[in-house]
């Protein structure tokens, strides 16, 4: 059983469609590649004709004959030959200035024809760059007339020439000299946008973001630069640091390193005789016996204490580096090693506060790699400033260097008490008469009961 379905209406057949096809592709028609060659030759001709009629523009002479004049009868001056003077002559007196606009105007069709070389102009397009042309062409004219009128040649042309004259008075005299001018820039903004397809804001946005690539470039340029400038005089003023120091290691004389006090031998006190015959009390009654020996003490030896000569140098240079590099300007002069501590005598320069060093004395400790610093600001008898810097071992005291000294030895009273060594290593004795009050304090473990035990035999001996 068969069943009849109607053909849309509109559409013609399958076989009608092919067939269709079939013809139009079988049409004749003009191959691309010519199409393109036939676009090159004639990118060829416009770029000539570009540059001969900027010839002829340029090399325009008032004299030859052209269409406003018969000339002066000498020969053609225009390099552009006769054509030339009378093309030269017509469009500046038509256009004025703005007639040097068509040799760039046939440059920028010849470039927008070498461009789509392939595609072909849609009517449409080329009539729309024809108005754009015309339309700036005039609105030039009409602003050459406006502003420009009084800059005309001794040729005898104006600036905006016929055109611009048939313009420029009528925009004038209805508008005003205001007025025409914007209205002129208008026309001559929208011209140039449909002659070139230009899109003023694409321009802007294109022109923004490039001028914001090279505010870029130029800040990280002017950033590598100042880099590369900080880097050149750092190194300069490394260069020069260790020149200075080199010349004044060379030049300069190295700090007075004191020798350590040696290390006290028996006396003349230590005959039982001599110390038998001082007498301890007043009234005479004193016990029967003999005091004890001094060979009943230990006998003080080598220590390796303290720090060597060259490291003392070093250390000197080192406190003078670190100071200089808080702009304290200081001389080490010289250096007295101790049993406990060393002890750096330093001048510093006209103008620096002890109180200066003082505020550095943990950035010196940090420097030196020592636990602490201790400034010294007034030295008894000497205009210096001391640092003291404790050694890293620590030197033994023995009751034997004070009895055997000779500080002890020349007191000649008997509750005469030895007291231990100063910085220098020198023994301090002190005479209990001359104490009103005797006071030991200090932290445990710090030697109070070594000192008054210590003092107790001072008085025996």
């Amino acid at each position: 059983m068969f069943h009849l379905v109607e053909r849309p209406r509109g559409r013609p057949p399958l076989a009608q469609v092919k067939k269709k096809n079939t013809r139009n592709a079988a049409e004749p028609g003009i191959p691309p590649r010519l199409i393109r060659l036939g676009r090159e030759v004639l990118v060829i001709a416009l770029a000539a004709l570009t540059g001969y009629l900027l010839i002829c523009l340029v090399s325009y002479s008032a004299n030859d004959p052209g269409w406003t004049s018969t000339g002066d009868g000498a020969p053609i001056r225009n390099l552009g030959g006769r054509f030339g003077a009378w093309f030269a002559d017509l469009f500046l007196h038509a256009f004025g200035y703005s007639a040097y606009l068509f040799p760039l105007i046939f440059a920028l069709l010849s470039a927008r024809i070498l461009k789509n070389r392939s595609a072909p102009l849609s009517p449409q397009v080329r009539v729309v760059h024809g108005i754009g042309l015309v339309l700036a062409v005039v609105a030039t004219c009409g602003i050459g007339f406006l502003h420009f009128s009084n800059a005309s040649s001794a040729s005898g042309f104006s600036g905006g020439g016929w055109l611009g004259l048939e313009v420029g008075v009528w925009l004038l005299e209805a508008f005003g000299s205001v007025g025409a001018t914007v209205l002129l820039l208008v026309a001559l903004v929208a011209g140039i946008s449909w002659a070139l397809d230009i899109s003023w804001f694409t321009a802007m946005d294109r022109l923004g973001e490039r001028a914001w690539q090279w505010t870029d470039q130029t800040r990280f340029f002017l950033s590598q630069l100042a880099d590369k400038t900080r880097g050149v005089k750092s190194r300069r003023q490394r260069q020069e640091t260790v020149a200075e120091i080199r010349r004044e290691r060379e030049h300069k004389e190295p700090p007075r390193i004191e020798p350590k006090v040696p290390t006290a031998k028996e006396g003349v006190r230590i005959q039982k005789e001599k110390q038998a015959s001082i007498p301890l009390f007043i009234d005479g009654k004193a016990p029967q016996g003999d005091l004890p020996a001094l060979k009943l003490l230990d006998q003080p030896g080598e220590q390796a204490g303290g720090f060597s000569k060259e490291t003392l140098e070093m250390m000197s240079r080192l406190v003078e580096k670190k100071l200089r590099d808080f702009n304290v300007d200081v001389t080490v002069v010289s250096v007295q090693p101790g049993p406990v501590i060393t002890r750096f005598e330093i001048d510093p320069a006209a103008g620096i506060k002890a109180s200066q060093v003082v505020g550095l004395s943990r950035d010196l400790a940090r420097a030196l790699s020592v636990v602490s610093v201790r400034v010294v600001e007034n030295i008894p008898g000497k205009t210096y400033i001391g640092l003291e810097i404790p050694n890293e071992s620590r030197e033994t005291v023995f009751l034997l260097e004070g009895l055997a000294s000779q500080v002890y030895e020349s007191s000649k009273s008997p509750l005469t008490v030895i007291l231990g060594k100063d910085i220098a290593g020198e023994a301090v004795v002190s005479d209990l008469c001359k104490m009103p009050h005797l006071l030991i304090a200090g932290t445990t473990g710090s030697g109070k009961s070594v000192a008054i035990n210590t003092m107790i035999l001072s008085l025996l001996y």
